[in-house]
Order: structure tokens, then sequence, then C-alpha cells
């Protein structure tokens, strides 16, 4: 039976409901098959070299790894940042991390030479314009050039347990995902992890300014309230001891009191025996 023939014969039984026909296959021809293998390896071979030079040139094009340029759509009017690192590989993030850190530095160090601290620590009756309101002000800078940023609180001067000991605010912002960077708003400097571990560790972010502000109102109402408590605890104070020295003067009175009742109970029993004396006398 020819090879046409078997074809037809297993088609036959497959369309009849019947198990198609076994046919023994011929081995295929040893050239052709080492021909085909080889072709296979060289259009791999040469998918590798196009990508490997794919990856090269997007590695060295500008435009892959520069982060503050925006590219406005003028067709709906849309922004798009160069911040989206999930298509890079890795030398591409070591360069996007080495920009975003020019960037940044440059950021907060241009914000630092226009603005200025005023607060009880450089002399002012008051805390106008302080390291929160400056924070806030660098985080608007930071997600304008895309670049995701929070605001943290906490004390880089010392260890704190609690976020009631946390007294200075600051900007941390992401260089790459995941990795991020401290930017010091009232010095004009970045602060590396290395540099001050407390900027990164004990400490409370927030997302945005809005929620930054609410705990500022929040931790102000608290600071009212003690104050409010620490000025009636001191009145109590101050009223039990006038009360104590009230009580005081109240049994150095009740002393004297007592002692003059007993005086002049001396005096009542030693009276009678007064006048029979005077009698006996007026007798002689």
């Amino acid at each position: 039976m020819s090879p046409e023939q078997n074809e037809y014969s297993a088609t036959k039984n497959s369309e009849l409901g019947k198990p198609p026909l076994l046919v023994k296959q011929q081995p295929p021809n040893k050239p052709i098959l080492i021909f085909v293998v080889f072709g296979v390896v060289l259009v791999i071979l040469g998918a590798g070299v196009g990508l490997m030079f794919g990856h090269a040139k997007n590695f060295f094009k500008s435009n892959a790894v520069n982060v503050v340029s925006k590219q406005e759509d003028s067709k709906n009017g849309s922004t798009t940042t160069l911040n989206d690192l999930s298509g890079l590989d890795a030398p591409q993030r070591v360069v996007q991390k080495a920009d975003n850190f020019t960037v940044l530095s440059q950021i907060v160090s241009n914000y630092y030479n226009t603005h200025t601290y005023i607060g009880k620590q450089t002399g002012a009756d008051d805390n106008i314009y302080v390291c929160g309101d400056m924070a806030c002000d660098v985080w608007d800078m930071v997600q304008n050039v895309g670049i995701n940023a929070k605001i943290s609180i906490g004390n880089v001067d010392a260890d704190i347990k609690s976020l009631l000991d946390a007294n200075h605010a600051w900007v941390l912002a992401e260089v790459i995902p995941g990795k991020w960077l401290a930017l010091e708003t009232t010095a004009g400097y970045v602060i590396r992890r290395t540099q001050n571990i407390r900027y990164y560790k004990h400490i409370h972010c927030f997302r945005n300014p809005k929620e930054f502000r609410e705990y500022v109102e929040v931790n102000h109402s608290r600071d009212t309230a003690l104050k409010k408590f620490a000025e009636a605890r001191n009145e109590l104070t101050n009223a039990h001891n006038e009360y104590e020295r009230a009580f005081a003067d109240y049994q150095l009175a009740s002393a004297d009191y007592q002692k003059a009742g007993a005086d002049w109970k001396q005096y009542a029993d030693l009276a009678p025996l007064a006048k029979n004396i005077n009698e006996l006398n007026q007798l002689d």
C-alpha cells in the first residue's frame, strides 16, 4: 500500500469513527535533519544578537533614562512622565538611579537657596515657616518631575519609641522602585542611609501634604489639651498647697484655742479659792 493510500485509509477510518490505521513511518533523511537543526540554531543566535543590540541601543538612548523630562500629548492634553522602570534591565536601573539622585539633589538645593526657615529655632517668636511647610513644598516639586515622594517625620538626632517624640519632617523620594532617598529640605541636601539611618528608621510617613496637615492639626489639638491639662493641674496643686497652709494655720489656731480654754478653766477653778482668800484677809 502506498503512502497516499495509507493516508486516505486513516482519514476515511477517522471519519467513520474507527481508529486510524497505524502506518509505519520511514526514518527521516539524516542530511535533511542536520540542515534543519543547523537552521534553527542560526535563527536563535540571530535573535539573541538582535536582542543584545536592541538593549545596548536602548541603554545609551538618553530619552530612555531621562526621568525629569515630560512629553505633552497635544491630542488629549495628557502628560506622560518617563519614570516607569518596569521595562528596564539592571544597567538601565543603575543609570536611572544616578539620574534621579542628581535631579533630587538639584531640587532640594535650589529650594533651600530660595526659601528661608522662620521658626523659634532661628529666633522667631513662633514657628511661622518650618520643616513641615518646607517638606510639603519639596514633596510637590519631586512629584512634579515624575518621582514618587512621601513626607516623613521622626527624630534625626535620637532614637524614638513613639510618634509623639517626633520633632522633624523631611521628604523621602523613590529613586528607583523600592529604593528611597531622604531630602533634608531645611538644609538643602540629600541624606543617604549610611549617613544617618534615623532618616529611614523609626519614622512615620504620609502619602501627601493633606495627610500630613491632618496629623499636624490633631497633634496641635493634643498639645492644646495637654497645655490646658497642665494648667489645671498647676491650679489644683496651688489650691492644694493653699489648703495645706490653711489647714496648718487652722491647726495652730485650734491649738491656741485649746490652750486658751484650758487656761480659762484653770482660772475658773481658782476663782472661788481666790475669793475665799480675799475674805480671810479682810477678817484679819
